[in-house]
């Protein structure tokens, strides 16, 4: 079953870095895609905020994705070796 995520959904910013602990403050649809599939298509464009310390990135700073490098926190499974992302999820603005 597909979760729904919002703007102020805790996430992660998928980086070179690894996983970035961010807080989702802006959905955009940039494609102009009809109503049914607005914002939740892969093609739309997030705005988060930073909220951990990882390599270059610092608390407070904004950057802006497209919807496959912003996972919601409750889709990552933590293992040994790393982590994965598991479930469906979407976003709608």
């Amino acid at each position: 079953m597909k979760n729904e995520n919002t703007i102020g959904t805790l996430a992660f910013f998928d980086s070179f870095a690894g996983l970035i602990p961010c807080k989702v403050i802006e959905i955009k649809d940039d494609f102009g895609m009809n109503e049914k599939y607005a914002g939740k298509t892969s093609g739309c464009k997030i705005q988060a905020k930073i909220t951990a310390r990882r390599g270059a990135y610092l608390p407070g700073e904004i950057i802006e994705s497209t919807a496959l490098h912003i996972i919601p926190r409750n889709n990552i499974s933590r293992r040994k070796y790393g982590a994965r992302i598991i479930g469906g999820y979407s976003w709608k603005s």
